[in-house]
């Protein structure tokens, strides 16, 4: 990359993106676009401008449709607010948001600046009347799509989706990011000690996150005998009262315990007070809990849909399994009770992130295209 700062507005910042958008503001000007829900860490070389969104009354549809209707954003002064950054890179996150749609008009008027979208799209979705609304919005996008200058995918999965139905358009894989120095593996653990797993589940409490099959799972386990203790954390308590029924149905309550939500400083002392952390989501986009397990030091289990398997060696670092199949899920967390085998996986999932995804890695291929005519 030349000598010359990119002037970059991302729209809009999302949390899974902060340790990528973080290293490119070490040697970039970038400037972000904050929903009303979001805020900047302190310390960071980021700048923020407040934006707000008009939904078109998405979110009273998407009520009726579930989590597979997207609610698509347009945001309020689009124009305006981006002329008054005058950036000469912009990317915008997912096709079917309208301001990506906002961000194509943009582009088509000022050619000399660079536009990139992320997608985290994978697969259709199932629910027919979100599955045909996705495909219009996408319609449009591809037959607007001359003025996008690439697209950034961070799975293999979303690069594959994108290679069929968009084969000529370039496509930058760059897979979210880990700040290796703030997730690391610092203390000596003793896996497996006195014969319990200490199981880490961190994600929402959100039917496609599947705790019921965790549960299952590790019910059936303690009946034949195993010792097992599981950890579930959320960024927020929103649907907490069902998991906790849910553990008292599957029997498992006694081991479970259930902790508030933590600042970022304080989730890798979390991973390192567990033997592993375990991932089962349907069609999860990303899963950033994965990557930041195993900077420190932990394995990971995860279902064959978790976008972050871009991060997981099959048997080296982790272990994946089949979506929904809960005996394959029983049988992969008594595969980990093993002191050896966790220690083994650990010690390589950190090894595999410091390699391959340290935060400055991660974004020189797109520093390198950004550059290219900057």
């Amino acid at each position: 990359m030349n000598d010359n700062k990119a002037k970059i507005l991302f729209v809009p910042y999302k949390l899974h993106f902060r340790y990528f958008l973080f290293s490119l503001a070490k040697r970039n000007q970038v400037t972000v676009l904050l929903p009303p829900e979001k805020h900047l860490p302190k310390n960071t070389e980021l700048k923020g401008v407040r934006i707000s969104y008009k939904q078109f009354l998405i979110d009273k549809v998407k009520f009726f449709f579930g989590r597979e209707l997207r609610t698509q954003k347009y945001i309020k002064n689009f124009g305006n607010i981006v002329n008054a950054q005058n950036p000469n890179v912009l990317i915008s996150c997912e096709f079917y948001h309208w301001y990506t749609l906002q961000g194509l008009f943009y582009k088509k008027h000022r050619p000399n600046v660079k536009f990139l979208v992320v997608s985290e799209t994978k697969e259709w979705p199932i629910n027919f009347v979100a599955r045909q609304i996705k495909k219009l919005m996408f319609l449009y996008f591809k037959l607007n799509s001359k003025h996008v200058d690439a697209m950034l995918v961070y799975t293999e999965q979303a690069y594959n989706f994108l290679a069929k139905h968009m084969p000529s358009k370039t496509i930058i894989l760059v897979p979210a990011p880990i700040d290796t120095t703030l997730f690391t593996d610092e203390s000596e653990h003793e896996f497996y000690q006195n014969k319990t797993l200490k199981i880490l589940f961190n994600a929402r409490y959100s039917p496609y996150k599947r705790h019921k099959d965790v549960f299952i799972a590790v019910s059936n386990l303690l009946k034949a005998g195993y010792k097992i203790k599981v950890t579930c954390i959320s960024r927020d308590n929103k649907n907490l009262d069902e998991i906790v029924q849910l553990s008292h149905k599957t029997g498992i309550h006694e081991s479970v315990e259930f902790q508030n939500a933590r600042d970022l400083e304080e989730i890798p002392a979390l991973y390192r007070a567990h033997d592993l952390l375990i991932l089962p989501s349907y069609n999860e986009a990303i899963g950033m809990v994965v990557p930041e397990a195993m900077s420190c030091g932990r394995a990971t289990i995860t279902s064959d849909t978790v976008g972050a398997n871009v991060y997981v060696k099959e048997g080296v670092t982790g272990l994946i399994y089949k979506t929904f199949d809960i005996t394959a899920l029983t049988e992969t967390i008594e595969k980990c009770c093993d002191a050896n085998l966790l220690a083994q996986m650990g010690s390589m999932a950190r090894q595999h992130i410091l390699e391959d995804f340290s935060a400055d890695r991660v974004v020189l291929a797109l520093e390198n295209f950004i550059g290219d005519e900057n």
